[in-house]
């Protein structure tokens, strides 16, 4: 009943399942407009969760399903049931599916839900790229005096165990350099207080500053992103931007979005060891530092930036409108 819906010749979609519409009106509404939709996580191809990790039960029926207390917690397990629902309405839709990186496009082309899509496009999302670069390592450690011996290792600290915060805090446990280390935060989660006794420790919070967050991945030697669930992460590809490596998580989608292993480095799944074998290599070659963050920079230059995030758009529906033969091609 939206005018801007009845006027529009093209309609995008992105995050439908947080409580926008139903699965049944999805499909009607793609029947009245030519349509896109971007896929931001698994929950297009799962009964249930958003996140399905080492379950593969999405490619089978997701029956019975083993997390339905998470995320939207069902009293009883209907998982199996969404799951055909998802299927029989995504049979009935002709729409062109975008996803952010190659672990998105190969759920999709994986899933029995979604296999017979044609049209897939692959647009990583962007950045400005160039915000990133003008933030100095010098100034940045002056404004929160971190000593310029310290190796700096920044991260997430977050409650949501998928950001993989435990994995950073086992990691800490094993560290042997006896380098001096300052530990910088962004989020909403404090660390533990026993970090203080080891380590210069700075929390900047929850940042909607720019300026602060620019200031935060110039300060760094090293950003972890050991993310256990992650369909693209843009704070990967912004201290790429910011020319710092980047430690992550094998089975994620961030090995492919920061190109390990030429650029940034993927460890073994949920291994603190491994984490601390990796950063402790870093510590120890900052020749090999300096080189992964120059290729980090010139690879979010070449794939990441804002602009060609929205002009990949643009060609999309043009290319769309011509395809069906309606709207102006031209707009």
């Amino acid at each position: 009943e939206h005018k801007e819906f009845q006027e529009a010749d093209i309609v995008h979609y992105h995050l439908i399942h947080n409580n926008m519409l139903s699965l049944p009106d999805f499909s009607k509404l793609t029947m009245l407009k030519p349509s896109v939709w971007t896929i931001h996580d698994p929950w297009a191809f799962t009964g249930h969760c958003i996140h399905p990790m080492e379950c593969e039960k999405w490619k089978t029926g997701c029956t019975p399903c083993p997390r339905i207390h998470d995320h939207f917690p069902m009293r009883y397990d209907k998982a199996g049931q969404m799951w055909k629902i998802k299927g029989q309405v995504y049979r009935e839709m002709d729409i062109d599916i975008v996803v952010a990186s190659k672990f998105m496009e190969d759920y999709v082309k994986n899933s029995p839900l979604t296999s017979h899509f044609k049209n897939i496009h692959r647009i990583p999302f962007g950045i400005q790229t160039e915000n990133f670069q003008n933030a100095t390592r010098e100034n940045a450690r002056r404004r929160w005096k971190i000593p310029d011996n310290h190796f700096v290792i920044a991260f997430r600290s977050e409650q949501s165990e998928y950001k993989g915060v435990k994995y950073i805090l086992g990691m800490f446990k094993k560290l042997t350099s006896t380098k001096p280390v300052t530990l910088i935060t962004v989020g909403f989660e404090p660390l533990p207080s026993t970090l203080a006794k080891r380590y210069n420790v700075i929390e900047l919070g929850w940042q909607n500053d720019l300026n602060t967050l620019y200031d935060f991945y110039a300060a760094c030697d090293v950003f972890l992103m050991p993310s256990i669930a992650e369909a693209f992460g843009l704070m990967a590809i912004e201290a790429m931007a910011s020319a710092r490596p980047v430690v992550v998580f094998e089975g994620t989608a961030l090995p492919s979005v920061t190109f390990a292993p030429e650029c940034g480095i993927a460890v073994p799944y949920k291994d603190s060891e491994a984490l601390r074998a990796a950063v402790e290599r870093l510590m120890n070659n900052p020749d090999e530092c300096r080189r992964r963050g120059e290729n980090g920079r010139e690879l979010a230059e070449q794939n990441y930036r804002f602009d060609d995030y929205v002009s990949r758009h643009i060609e999309l529906y043009r290319e769309i409108l011509k395809r069906k033969g309606s709207g102006n091609c031209n707009g």
